[in-house]
């Protein structure tokens, strides 16, 4: 790209159709592993991991490591971590003697160091160092996992008020309410954790794999036909069942866009609970003539300015995908939101975190957290999902008035569609029905590792194989006008 300021002094980087040039391969020619600046994509990482020259594997409970150089001794020193959902909690060095071109070193695979704690997750690192200084890091998920924790409800006392539209539940210590049966707001000790209601959200920003706006449409022109991006949440019931323990809020829901008859027929069933821990139940069935394949599939939640660090254990620190993880690992991160979003010189899908257990937005000690037993998604930006996708320079990306939270079940990968295939099966996101549940509250870290470690009742899983719109042919039945006067 061309180096370009605009009037406010902000930089970008002018591309094909730029120019008022009438024919032009748009930013096609803007693929590569480095942007305009010469800073290294997320994929160079990714990149430098999957070529690197020591290849590690656990196999039948030895760590093997072997060297894929052809002619060169491994010139690394070598040791392990064992991490309880990212956290440290042991490590030391491994004798790995010089290994000689196209050899392999074996040893027993280190052990977890402790009777597993119920609902954890154990994950082995993998650390090379060249002179001291860490060269790569390979992680394996580690088969050591006691059953979650069962759930333990309390009783507490709380009110409930109803005014038009929503629902209001009052507690000792908080206050939530729901819009239509959707979430809209959470007070915890008087203070607001929404700056508006949790919604379905089907969409992402295009990435350049997805496909290029005027030159190669590809999954943009399918998603956009079926209004994927602007899908509307119609409520079609909302019901309340108060126990001792919890309140139960059921919201039926269709996903639908104006004047179409496909979408997804959503249940949400919402268990709030103590402190104004509210576990929630997602349960999505496709419907009408849905694309094969989606984008992504989750929730978006705005939350005010001032909750502007993420915490969160999982993989990281930098973005990663289904198919672009190998070069992060599962650990414990902090960033700010404004650090959270890779700045593509064009515009689009950033900032996905996989294998998340818990992630928390704070401003100080207060903060939104979600937690789940099953992994999650998540991403989190300072910008609309409008603005990301229609901006066609980085300086056209305008910093909005809330953050907002992406919590999703599934984000479909990333693929090479540019300059090769679309994601590997494993890594597609194929249509379907499905159940998503997780926690959402204001839990600080401590509560919110036991809540990813309980068990609500309910799982994330696949509900369905993928979905198919069949056509029914039906045969049909003319009135003969004529014979019709006669009568």
């Amino acid at each position: 790209g061309f180096y370009q300021e605009d009037e406010e002094g902000r930089p970008f980087y002018q591309y094909g159709g730029d120019f008022d040039d009438k024919y032009s391969w748009s930013n096609f020619t803007l693929d590569g592993y480095c942007t305009s600046d010469g800073g290294h994509k997320p994929s160079w990482q990714e990149l430098g991991t999957v070529l690197f020259p020591a290849y590690a594997r656990v196999e039948n409970g030895d760590l093997l490591i072997k060297n894929t150089n052809d002619f060169t001794f491994l010139p690394y020193t070598c040791a392990y971590e064992i991490k309880r959902d990212g956290e440290v909690i042991a490590g030391a060095p491994l004798s790995v003697a010089d290994v000689a071109p196209r050899e392999t070193f074996s040893c027993p695979c280190p052990a977890v160091p402790e009777t597993p704690v119920p609902g954890a997750v154990y994950d082995l690192d993998v650390v090379f160092y060249e002179n001291g200084k860490e060269a790569m890091r390979k992680q394996f998920r580690l088969p050591d996992r006691a059953n979650a924790l069962p759930t333990q409800r309390e009783p507490f006392a709380y009110t409930v008020r109803t005014d038009g539209d929503v629902l209001t539940v009052t507690g000792d210590d908080f206050c939530c309410a729901f819009t239509k049966g959707m979430l809209s707001s959470l007070e915890k000790d008087g203070k607001q954790r929404l700056a508006g209601a949790m919604k379905m959200n089907f969409y992402r920003a295009p990435t350049d794999n997805d496909g290029i706006v005027n030159l190669f449409p590809r999954h943009i022109k399918e998603w956009n036909d079926h209004f994927l991006n602007v899908l509307e949440q119609d409520v079609r019931s909302v019901t309340l069942t108060e126990k001792e323990d919890r309140l139960v809020l059921t919201a039926v829901v269709k996903c639908i866009a104006d004047t179409m008859w496909e979408g997804f027929d959503v249940k949400l069933v919402y268990e709030i609970m103590a402190h104004g821990v509210i576990f929630i139940n997602v349960e999505g069935t496709p419907f009408g003539t849905m694309p094969e394949i989606l984008p992504r599939i989750g929730v978006v939640i705005p939350v005010p300015p001032a909750f502007d660090t993420v915490r969160w254990a999982g993989r990281g620190p930098g973005e990663n995908y289904p198919d672009e993880k190998t070069a992060t690992t599962v650990g414990r991160y902090t960033l700010p939101v404004a650090k959270m979003n890779f700045l593509y010189d064009v515009p689009q899908e950033t900032g996905n975190r996989e294998n998340v257990r818990f992630v928390r937005l704070c401003d100080g000690d207060d903060a939104l957290t979600v937690a789940a037993k099953d992994d999650f998604a998540f991403s989190c930006h300072d910008f609309t999902l409008e603005n990301l996708t229609q901006a066609c320079h980085r300086n056209e990306l305008q910093k909005s008035p809330v953050n907002y939270l992406y919590v999703d079940y599934k984000m479909r990968g990333l693929g090479s569609l540019s300059c090769g295939v679309d994601p590997e099966p494993a890594y597609e996101l194929y249509t379907h029905a499905f159940r998503f549940c997780f926690t959402l509250s204001c839990a600080d870290e401590t509560a919110a590792l036991q809540l990813a470690r309980t068990d609500f009742g309910a799982s994330t899983e696949a509900l369905s194989g993928h979905y198919q719109f069949n056509y029914e042919t039906r045969k049909q039945e003319f009135l003969d006008c004529d014979e019709h006067e006669k009568k």
